[in-house]
């Protein structure tokens, strides 16, 4: 009775900080969101339908635990750089929260997103608001220049990982896409003037904005990079030395992202051997599998880091097995952490909630 009791306490608390996402739903959105886990449960099925799952638990249970410690700490320490970065952008805008209470949101935030699709924005804004009053517009906007940030890194990780490790990973994922050599300089002879006509259609259509305005998808898009805008510059309302630890842990995210990865290698023989490329390559893999509007990036994440190990030589049980496990042990630890970040958080909430009606 007591595990049920705890149980719908995490779902009640847990449904209360999705609200504000549930609330924006319609029709459309849930149609979107049903066919993201279609198009997961589908890649993953792909992947393992024809997998002794047993086999792969039991390469588990045989595996070196060392490293599965070793991976959860640099990802907590991952996620705490993310809190601490996020309590640094709030500050030149006069909201102060602990770094521990900004953790606890983070986790929810990661949390919510095994369940929905970039719902962990939003949540973590919740959760904030919930624990330290913080209006969610206003967190939410420097979660948005997180985001500027990270794709920045990953863009420039994903093109620095294809011209150093070009020979395995960008002439693997060419040869996968049926491309040869030669077509290679038909593209780039293509590219670029395509890149040039684009950028003359978004002139006109930036000189012609006025006849779009009442276009549904003009406002977004106008909304949108409103956003961006305003995200990336608050960064610069920052003090230099605040700016710096910002880029540092901007940086030290994804080290550890890199290390939670790289350690695994080692929990088995069969991919000890990779090199520290190897751990470049299945983290900007993973990343843009992860980037894609899934639940939890269950599917595309399998599917791209099982690719790149592929490229490594590695055959297509070996890559299908290590993925499955990188990504399982992660989204464990998630469920366990991220439940009992939510399970503080709710109670810190709870106290100062009575605390504001004790001083009021």
């Amino acid at each position: 009775m007591e595990k049920i009791c705890i149980f719908a306490s995490i779902y009640l608390g847990f449904l209360s900080i999705l609200t504000p996402a549930l609330m924006s739903f319609s029709i459309k959105k849930v149609l979107q969101y049903l066919l993201s886990l279609l198009v997961a449960i589908g890649i993953f099925y792909y992947l393992y339908g024809n997998e002794d799952m047993s086999e792969i638990l039991l390469h588990v249970r045989e595996s070196n635990y060392y490293c599965f410690f070793v991976s959860f700490a640099c990802s907590i320490m991952s996620h705490w750089s993310r809190a601490v970065r996020w309590k640094i952008a709030l500050s030149p805008l006069g909201y102060v929260a602990s770094s521990f209470r900004m953790f606890l949101a983070v986790m929810v935030g990661y949390l919510a997103n095994l369940v929905l699709p970039r719902a962990g924005e939003v949540a973590r804004c919740a959760m904030l608001k919930r624990t330290d009053s913080i209006p969610i517009n206003v967190s939410f906007g420097a979660v948005v220049t997180e985001r500027v940030f990270d794709l920045i890194i990953l863009i420039l990780l994903v093109a620095g990982t294809i011209i150093i490790e070009f020979e395995r990973i960008g002439r693997y994922l060419l040869s996968q896409m049926g491309l040869a050599q030669d077509r290679i300089y038909t593209l780039l002879y293509w590219l670029v003037p395509l890149g040039l006509l684009g950028m003359f259609v978004l002139f006109l259509l930036w000189r012609n904005r006025e006849k779009f305005v009442d276009y549904p998808f003009y406002q977004k898009l106008v909304v949108f990079l409103a956003g961006l805008r305003s995200g990336f510059l608050s960064v610069f309302r920052l003090a230099p030395l605040q700016i710096l630890f910002y880029v540092l842990h901007s940086f030290l995210i994804w080290i550890m992202y890199f290390m939670m990865i790289y350690v695994l290698f080692f929990l088995q023989p069969t991919t000890s051997d990779l090199s520290i490329a190897a751990g470049m390559a299945v983290l900007v893999m993973g990343g843009v599998g992860m980037a894609l509007p899934v639940q939890g990036g269950i599917g595309p994440y399998h599917f791209f880091v099982a690719k790149a190990l592929e490229a490594y030589d590695k055959t297509a049980e070996v890559a299908k097995e290590f993925a499955f496990i990188a990504h399982s042990s992660q989204v464990l630890m998630i469920i366990v952490l991220g439940g009992i970040c939510l399970l503080i958080g709710m109670f810190v909430a709870k106290r100062r909630a009575k605390e504001a009606i004790i001083h009021s």
